[in-house]
């Protein structure tokens, strides 16, 4: 709700969504507001359908265990699930165009079963 290049990746993700959701991608949002309330009515307003973890499970997670200090953050993880790329952390950035050329990388082209 606060962060302006989270904002503006909204679309873009809503883009990966609809072109890897077959290939077996997943979208959790990290909610980091502390005001929840005013979190999911812009999740509302946003049309964002994905889930939103919690922001104690963002804190615990996001900023501690993987030591994310800069938003938008992405975190890839693959078919096995295991961390393929980490954002956020000041020295890798992963938005837009390059988005969507990761995914094509990371993810398998069968369909995800």
């Amino acid at each position: 709700t606060w962060c302006g290049p989270c904002l503006k990746e909204v679309p873009v993700l809503r883009k990966a969504a609809e072109l890897y959701r077959k290939r077996g991608l997943e979208i959790l949002g990290m909610n980091s507001d502390q005001k929840v309330e005013k979190a999911r009515k812009f999740l509302e307003k946003s049309q964002i359908s994905w889930p939103q973890s919690n922001p104690e499970s963002t804190k615990q997670i996001v900023d501690r265990e993987l030591g994310v200090k800069w938003y938008p953050a992405i975190i890839l993880i693959d078919p096995q699930r295991r961390i393929v790329f980490i954002s956020g952390n000041g020295s890798k950035v992963l938005n837009g165009k390059k988005l969507l050329e990761k995914l094509d990388e990371a993810l398998p082209t069968a369909p995800h079963p």
